[in-house]
């Protein structure tokens, strides 16, 4: 159990009004994901003599407020609009309202689509563009990668100047793939594939490189998620193949490691939660609670489903400059080495204790006692956690400790 104080924040931090006083631009690119972000933005480098463009975050954009001002300043005198929006309509429903209005008030070309591979039904009627260019743009973003940001981006420009489009194919990219191996490895990293995409990979190379002082092989792996076919399979096998004794997690959410009613990773391998947070070091180091509750809930109280431990967060948000032509805060993963540098100290060690036996480790159980009082001693509503703990020693022992 986590609690979280209701007092002092919210569920969203940034909830909160903000002018992001962008310049009215002819494409508008909306997101949760700043890896979308940044590779939006990348790929417009190409279009810059051809057409003007603004990217945006969401996720400062959830004050009523922010969005109708946002609207006029910047959205009302664009040409183009698409908003990838995480989780649909329900997760920015004030949000979607006013583009649909705005579109449909100053004929504005509106795409909208929920950041998955599934089409959303709602978002697609709210949309205005033609069928072919909707199903074309949702295949990019799908895609992601550079390459098929910038096919996306020729389209709208063919259709916002020439009136006629001429589509290339939009090249697939492997939802799941090894991103760096060593020979033998022990240590399996897991993270993202949007990392990948973007290039945001700071603290996978430092988790790397800090491995490699301490002489531990790892395996980095970049994912879609555990319920993706490719990314389950290439875990397996990587788990039959590798004498694999850790896995470090940087996926947030709970998954259920379970395909076909077969465990994705051995039941017998722990599962170490990492985090990537997405505070900026300052709010990072100033805060009270160490994550802020996004975060702690999709990196910490959900994994524990899962039966994932959690370690550490190894990098913040920084923000390093305005991207020149979106004028996007470029934002990426600064890594936090002596983070880092505990998480893999602490596999060297998980190590050395797979080699002792049993009888030879010593355990402690650590039982909580909140509400603070003595009589509410490993207190959980409707468990009975003194006959669990009973069962676990009896386990212990028939095992050899």
């Amino acid at each position: 159990m986590h609690i979280l104080n209701s007092q002092r924040v919210n569920a969203d931090t940034t909830n909160q009004a903000i002018d992001l006083s962008q310049t009215p631009k002819d494409v508008i690119f909306l997101s949760f994901a700043d890896s979308d972000l940044l590779c939006f933005s990348s790929a417009m480098q190409s279009f810059a003599n051809q057409m003007t463009a603004n990217v945006a975050s969401l996720s400062v954009l959830q004050h009523p407020f922010s969005i109708d001002l946002y609207c006029q300043q910047t959205l009302q005198n664009s040409k183009f609009i698409i908003a990838n929006i995480l989780g649909g309509k329900n997760y920015w429903s004030y949000g979607v309202a006013q583009l649909s209005e705005l579109a449909y008030t100053h004929n504005i070309a509106l795409a909208l689509f929920p950041a998955q591979n599934i089409i959303d039904k709602d978002l697609k009627s709210l949309s205005n563009v033609d069928e072919i260019l909707y199903d074309y743009i949702f295949q990019a973003l799908n895609a992601g990668g550079v390459d098929n940001y910038q096919k996306l981006l020729s389209a709208i420009s063919q259709l916002l100047y020439q009136h006629k489009i001429i589509y290339h194919d939009i090249t697939p990219i492997a939802t799941a793939g090894t991103y760096h191996q060593d020979d033998n490895p022990k240590i399996m990293v897991l993270f993202y594939r949007a990392l990948i995409l973007s290039g945001d990979t700071a603290p996978i190379d430092m988790l790397i490189a800090t491995a490699k002082t301490k002489n531990i092989d790892i395996i980095a792996v970049y994912i879609s998620g555990f319920k993706d076919n490719d990314s389950a399979n290439l875990i397996k096998d990587i788990c039959k193949k590798y004498h694999i004794t850790i896995v470090l997690n940087l996926t947030g959410f709970a998954h259920f490691y379970f395909q076909h009613n077969q465990h994705i990773i051995p039941s017998d391998i722990p599962v170490i939660q990492l985090a990537c947070g997405t505070m900026n070091k300052e709010d990072w180091q100033n805060s009270s609670q160490g994550m802020i509750p996004r975060d702690m809930i999709m990196n910490l109280a959900l994994p524990e489903i899962d039966g994932r431990v959690f370690l550490d967060m190894i990098s913040y948000k920084h923000a390093s400059k305005k991207h020149p032509i979106t004028d996007f805060m470029l934002l990426s993963h600064q890594p936090i080495p002596s983070h880092i540098k505990r998480v893999i100290n602490y596999c060297h060690a998980m190590d050395r204790l797979k080699h002792k036996l049993n009888k030879d480790k010593n355990l402690i159980i650590i039982l909580a006692n909140y509400p603070i009082k003595d009589s509410r001693i490993a207190n959980g509503v409707g468990l009975d956690t003194p006959e669990s703990l009973l069962l676990l020693l009896q386990h212990l022992k028939r095992h050899g400790y």
